[in-house]
């Protein structure tokens, strides 16, 4: 079900996108990997721009894993869209230090969407949260 999700984000429609992660959060609540989910989930919102909303499901997502970057970029994205730019600058710090090369071009060259602004608001955020391109 989360490939259902994530086929959804980058290619279908982002109401069917979180109704499936809401699916598999639901059917495995205590599941160690539902970040994905989540993180799934926050994604969504940040297409939809609901930052507050992405960052509250990417919060519970990093108690989860506190190393999946895709959720540090949600993390980092949502802040700076809000003008919350010390906690955009600190979740910045975290993902350099877990991945020091990371760029703009490289999150965009790992991503499947088959429509840019699936992801255009996660790195208009990563620019300006000071993320190099």
């Amino acid at each position: 079900v989360n490939e259902a999700g994530v086929a959804n984000l980058h290619c279908g429609t982002i109401a069917e996108s979180l109704a499936h992660f809401h699916r598999v959060i639901k059917l495995s609540p205590r599941d160690t990997r539902a970040y994905f989910s989540l993180t799934g989930i926050a994604h969504a919102h940040m297409v939809l721009e609901n930052y507050s909303e992405a960052l509250a499901w990417a919060n519970r997502s990093l108690a989860l894993n506190a190393n999946f970057n895709a959720t540090l970029w949600i993390l980092i994205a949502a802040n700076a869209h809000l003008g919350h730019m010390v906690d955009a600058h600190r979740f910045l710090q975290q993902l350099r230090d877990i991945a020091p090369d990371v760029t703009i071009a490289s999150i965009r060259a790992g991503q499947p969407a088959k429509d840019p602004s699936r992801n255009a608001a996660i790195l208009e955020g990563l620019r300006i949260a000071g993320l190099p391109e």
